[in-house]
């Protein structure tokens, strides 16, 4: 006899959870919950049966309810759960009502070991500190080795602080077997802020027009007072001033070429003077 007609005997014949020290009101929704998944069951509603016998095993359990969950479970593709409800109600003490269902469910437990699927999951590099491993939106734990999966398609996450979050989507057929490689990288680098290259390169050019003027003001002083000292000083000024733009605009044209990546936090432009000789120091 099948466990799906084995079940629609532990519905009708079996009664329903035996209440032992629990509160009555938990084993009476339990046993409501376990009449409505019966029920479902045997209208071929497995999805709904498999919830109700769900929550009526939260309120009470009982052996007949992991029984029947078990075959909701393996009816609906979740064959590693039917193997821990199956498992879990071989445990229990046998009693008369259960009797009947105990070789039944060690033959299934059988034919279900050989039907799920096994996949090895690795994630490089090893042993990151706060590795999150998730599979189909349910957290496991990282573990070498093949674990047990239901046959089907099924989506891997794995990621850790520091590194990008890693998905791969994997498909498996019944009793086959799979191997998933994950491989966590740092994020890629930011991108290159223009910010510090743009304001070299305007301030640069603002400075260097605004040198080669004032240079112009101190020429034309000298010609009109040949030995005038403040001439001799604006053209210095000028001078220095238009160095400084010169070596800041040509430093913006070649960082914005480059897009060299500038660290702002230690960004700085320093400008410098020797006689009429001018520069910038730029720091990075």
């Amino acid at each position: 006899m099948s466990l799906v007609a084995l079940a629609a005997l532990a519905m009708v014949s079996a009664g329903t959870p035996r209440a032992g020290a629990q509160p009555a009101d938990d084993v009476a929704r339990a046993r409501d919950l376990f009449r409505e998944g019966s029920a479902l069951a045997e209208a071929g509603k497995w999805d709904a049966a498999r919830s109700r016998f769900e929550r009526s095993l939260a309120y009470h359990r009982a052996a007949l309810t992991l029984y029947n969950l078990g075959i909701a479970q393996q009816e609906t593709g979740h064959l590693v759960d039917a193997i821990g409800s199956f498992r879990t109600f071989l445990a229990q003490p046998v009693e008369p009502s259960t009797q009947q269902y105990v070789e039944p469910v060690r033959g299934a437990l059988i034919q279900l070991e050989g039907r799920v699927a096994q996949v090895e999951v690795a994630v490089q590099p090893a042993d990151l500190p706060g590795l999150v491993l998730r599979i189909d939106d349910h957290e496991v734990r990282p573990a070498p080795g093949p674990r047990r999966m239901d046959p089907g398609r099924h989506e891997i996450v794995a990621s850790a602080p520091g590194y990008c979050e890693v998905h791969q989507t994997t498909e498996v057929a019944e009793g086959g077997h799979a191997s998933v490689a994950l491989t966590l990288a740092p994020p890629p680098p930011a991108p290159t802020s223009a910010a510090l290259p743009a304001a070299l390169t305007v301030g640069g050019l603002a400075l260097f027009v605004g040198g080669e003027v004032v240079f112009g003001v101190g020429v034309h002083e000298a010609l009109a007072t040949p030995l005038g000292a403040g001439a001799t000083k604006t053209m210095v000024a000028g001078n220095v001033v238009g160095g400084v733009g010169a070596v800041a605009l040509g430093a913006g044209i070649v960082l914005l070429v480059t897009r060299a990546r500038p660290r702002a936090a230690k960004a700085a432009v320093a400008p410098w003077s020797s006689g009429n000789v001018a520069g910038v120091k730029v720091r990075f």
